[in-house]
């Protein structure tokens, strides 16, 4: 049986007005609109990692909002991450592949235990992860 294939994209600074869909809010910065492009034309159900609201499908509808993993403390963020693992292990089953696409602050507290997870951007800078995205999306 073949391996479903999931990716989890981050929420970004940048936002449109609210309310609107998550991937319509979020669509305001470009490395969001690539690596959500770059997910959706490769088959891949995608989620949102959202500092404020966890995991987020595309289409829930979400208002705008000011929160940062980068601005929470090491216990908010670790609390974050024991919430986003629960919600991923009830929409994601065990041993099906993930694909990350987030920078490190949002993966750092998740427990990818029992999943196939794999980061093709860790490292690279923003610069490099939107080149990376432009030479690497498939056309539609």
């Amino acid at each position: 049986m073949p391996v479903a294939r999931y990716a989890l994209v981050a929420c970004t600074k940048a936002k449109n007005q609210g309310p609107a869909p998550a991937a319509a809010v979020y669509s305001a910065s470009s490395l969001f609109r690539k690596a959500f492009a770059y997910c959706r034309i490769r088959g891949l159900t995608t989620f949102i990692l959202s500092a404020k609201y966890g995991v987020l499908d595309p289409t829930d509808v979400i208002e705008t909002y000011d929160l940062t993993l980068k601005r929470m403390g090491r216990a908010d963020c670790r609390a974050w991450g024991e919430r986003v693992t629960e919600e991923l292990r009830k929409r994601i089953p065990i041993g099906s592949s993930i694909e990350i696409h987030c920078g490190r602050e949002y993966i750092r507290d998740l427990d990818l235990t029992g999943f196939e997870a794999h980061n093709p951007l860790e490292g690279l800078t923003l610069g490099n992860r939107l080149r990376w995205y432009d030479q690497n999306t498939p056309s539609p």
